[in-house]
């Protein structure tokens, strides 16, 4: 890298900062030892300042200073590789905001230039996170994303200069437009970088259907390049498609080297949330770890702590949440797995879900504008509230839950449960019928009609329950809901006598009939709950 090329970072720093002070000077809180490596820098004895930084930095490696400094005292003395890896170590450390986001700007300018799609992609998102509305780097990552296991064009050596500046490799190697790409391809349409690079554009600009029209026939046309496979595949899980991108990746691994660690990084991560998608949690857990052991980052992580959740190997999922927390305190929907593994291991322990909640609305004050990431932790608070006889509280979230749990077993049976208990049988009994094969349900069912007064539908639904749990004739003898049909001598002779009448009694259609069973009963049946997907 040569003087032209650090002008050009320094002019796009100035330009992408909008004035914002770039390096930050003495601070009168700093500790005595990094104030003498400030002063040998401001002084510019930069031997003596990087034996100063390094001897704070070993006494205090969390603090990003002396790394940032050593990496602007590199990157004056044109050792980049150096430079580059010191702003990396930085950012893992403590800095004022600013200076954060000035390194990391710096290290998504530097590996966009070198074409390191995915660094490129990794810097420019944590920069864009706190700084969303920066133009220039959203370009950045948009480029970074569409090119993330490509190949670079060129590969710099770090320590040396590469052989043109950037004004010099943009006109020797110049883009061409959208539009002057379509021309070409449309009077050559096997023109593979014509096709290749409107493929970019198009998954680019979000048009996922255009990209994966365009990269079928590099596919199919190149099968042993491993990029045109990779990209149409991640191009599919856009667009649903999880299982045509699984053979995608499959194909492209037949053709990556070995040594290309980076790709397979993101060949793996992809093949792992295509498996996630499709509930293939064992291979999504597999492909994850192999992901991970090629790049120990965050992503797999946090998508292995979801597939340990629905494999309930909740230890697992526990420890690879805590590992994600490390390195991302405020993440909070790992904080929301983290505490339902604990809900749901043998502990029961409710402490993390209700202090993750209070996180929760702390963010979300109406439960309304609560994202569905969240609802995993919602029907598990519902049920709790409702099992604690807070029922105003579970309403409020079964209320959210409707469009997306109305079809679920737990959510069903608890939300009839609160509704029935807190004086609307009516609504409950709705709930309650929708719940399959739960003797607790059917029999939950009859106590609302016992409540409105409901004779004939009440003995229908008990005696369907007690065929399967017996111990519910002799609960209905005694529990309060009944007592007011136990007044009538009909219904009770109909208790005593078990459902028989003396006649030969009439065959149940066989969707009624459930199985025998000799277990004392409880409201929440052994068939209840059936976890809901956490990945909904």
């Amino acid at each position: 890298m040569n003087l032209k090329y650090t002008t050009f970072i320094v002019i796009a720093l100035t330009f992408l900062l909008d004035g914002q002070v770039i390096f930050s000077q003495t601070s009168y809180s700093d500790p005595p030892e990094l104030k003498e490596a400030k002063k040998s820098y401001s002084q510019k004895k930069y031997d003596t300042a990087i034996k100063q930084f390094t001897a704070y930095a070993e006494k205090n490696p969390n603090d990003g200073a002396p790394y940032l400094y050593m990496g602007y005292i590199y990157e004056s003395k044109k050792d980049f590789a150096k430079s580059i890896y010191n702003f990396r170590r930085a950012v893992e450390g403590k800095l004022t905001t600013e200076q954060k986001k000035t390194t990391l700007l710096k290290l998504a300018l530097y590996y966009n230039y070198y074409q390191e799609w995915d660094q490129a992609y990794v810097y420019s998102g944590r920069y864009l996170s706190m700084n969303p509305n920066n133009k220039e780097v959203s370009k950045i990552r948009e480029r970074a994303e569409a090119n993330k296991g490509r190949y670079p064009s060129r590969t710099p050596t770090y320590t040396t200069p590469p052989a043109a500046t950037s004004q010099q490799a943009i006109e020797s190697n110049p883009k061409k437009t959208k539009q002057e790409y379509e021309n070409i391809l449309k009077s050559d349409p096997k023109n593979e970088d014509a096709r290749w690079e409107l493929s970019l554009i198009a998954f680019s600009e979000k048009n996922f259907s255009l990209a994966e029209k365009l990269m079928i026939p590099l596919v199919n046309d190149h099968p042993n390049k491993p990029s045109y496979s990779y990209k149409l595949g991640v191009t599919q899980i856009r667009l649903d498609k999880y299982r045509p991108a699984l053979l995608n990746f499959q194909l492209s691994k037949k053709h990556l080297s070995n040594d290309d660690k980076k790709f397979q990084y993101f060949l793996y991560l992809n093949e792992g949330l295509a498996n996630y998608k499709l509930n293939q949690f064992s291979e999504a857990t597999n492909s994850l770890q192999t992901a991970y052991s090629h790049n120990p980052s965050l992503p797999p992580l946090i998508l292995l702590t979801r597939s340990y959740y629905n494999l309930k190997n909740y230890q697992k999922c526990i420890q690879s949440a805590e590992k994600v927390l490390k390195e991302s305190q405020d993440d909070l929907e790992t904080k929301m797995f983290r505490a339902l593994c604990k809900y749901d291991s043998q502990e029961k322990d409710a402490g993390p879900l209700y202090a993750f909640e209070k996180e929760l609305r702390a963010e979300f004050s109406d439960a309304k504008n609560i994202p569905e990431q969240y609802f995993p932790a919602l029907i598990k608070l519902a049920r709790d509230y409702t099992n604690s006889e807070k029922y105003v509280q579970a309403e409020e979230y079964y209320n959210v839950l409707e469009k997306d749990y109305g079809k679920d077993r737990e959510y069903l049976f608890y939300r009839g449960k609160a509704l029935y208990y807190s004086n609307n049988p009516s609504k409950a009994i709705v709930y309650l019928e929708k719940v399959e094969r739960s003797t607790a349900a059917i029999y939950l069912t009859s106590k609302a009609y016992a409540s409105l007064g409901n004779i004939d539908k009440t003995k229908e639904k008990l005696k369907i329950a007690a065929a399967s749990k017996p111990v519910y004739w002799e609960l209905a003898e005694e529990e309060e809901d009944f007592a007011e049909l136990r007044k009538d001598p009909e219904f009770k002779a109909f208790l005593k006598n078990k459902g028989k009448t003396g006649q030969k009694e009439t065959t149940e259609p066989a969707e009624n009939k459930l199985p025998k069973e000799n277990s004392p009963p409880k409201e929440e049946d052994a068939t209840l709950p059936v976890e809901p997907n956490p990945s909904r």
